[in-house]
């Protein structure tokens, strides 16, 4: 194709210019007809080709767009792995285990209080079911004497019989 446009330049600049104004001339009609019928020709395989480099040029740019776009994702996933090794994720991860270890020992002693609350509460509920036993007991053993012993005994009688029968 590029043979052709050189020798439809070659004969125009070889053309006899009229001298009725500089700018026209004389080509031979049938030699320009021939070179054209070519360039015709030859035209719709250039066109062709010209599609098919169109075509690899898209091709290779959706590639090289496809290609970018998983370089990008390894990069940001490298960087997230960077990130957990850097000196401030190391520092957050060093706080929240101080947190979690100060949280387990408060736990430790509250739970060391709420025995000692438990012990002391058992012990108080012991003491007055012991009481309470022993009132029971008494006033069982009280219920048990004949009632003249128990009414006299109440009114602190019986130390009044005893001073008066002397």
């Amino acid at each position: 194709m590029e043979r052709l446009l050189d020798e439809i330049e070659g004969t125009f600049r070889e053309a006899s210019v009229l001298p009725v104004g500089g700018r026209k001339a004389v080509v031979d009609r049938a030699d320009l007809l021939s070179l054209l019928e070519e360039l015709r020709a030859e035209l719709p395989g250039e066109v062709d080709g010209a599609s098919l480099v169109d075509e690899e040029c898209r091709a290779m740019i959706t590639a090289a767009r496809e290609e970018a776009r998983r370089i990008l994702e390894e990069a940001r996933q490298e960087a997230r792995e960077r990130a957990l090794e850097t000196k401030l994720y190391r520092d957050v991860l060093r706080r929240a285990e101080d947190s979690v270890r100060a949280a387990r020992g408060y736990a430790r002693e509250v739970a060391g209080q709420a025995d000692a609350y438990r012990d002391r509460v058992m012990g108080q509920l012991e003491e007055w079911f012991a009481d309470s036993v022993d009132a029971a007991s008494g006033a069982r053993r009280e219920l048990q004497m004949p009632v003249l012993q128990r009414s006299s005994r109440r009114f602190g009688m019986e130390s009044w019989r005893r001073a008066n029968s002397a």
